[in-house]
């Protein structure tokens, strides 16, 4: 809510490349946050898997889309004010995405029978 406030008060524009790789990794953490909450109510040792394997390629996402950014900014494609912004939103997908990684680290490691 912060950066998105950020964002409109410096009139910060992302380029339609920097909205599809936000999308893009948003969709893949909103699904890691929907598996997780299903991981509270069920067990399930399968889609454990999933929230960690797919945590890996939303690590690799950001690198990427970072690198993307760099690349777009040094051939001043954006503006350098919607940069960090644009990093700060990137990081704290990917720290969404570990905490759901972590809580399913934990799921996986409770007794049975819970």
């Amino acid at each position: 809510m912060e950066l998105s406030e950020s964002k409109d008060k410096r009139r910060a524009a992302f380029t339609e490349q920097a909205y599809e790789e936000i999308h893009e990794i948003g969709r893949m953490v909103a699904k890691n946050i929907k598996d997780t909450s299903a991981l509270i109510v069920e067990r399930d040792q399968a889609r454990i898997r999933e929230v960690m394997f797919r945590h890996e390629e939303i690590r690799l996402k950001v690198r990427e889309a970072t690198e993307k950014h760099l690349k777009r900014f040094y051939m001043k494609l954006c503006r350098a004010e919607a940069g960090p912004l644009f990093i700060d939103i990137l990081t704290n997908l990917e720290l969404i995405s570990e905490h759901c990684q972590t809580i399913a680290e934990r799921i996986l490691g409770l007794p049975a029978e819970w």
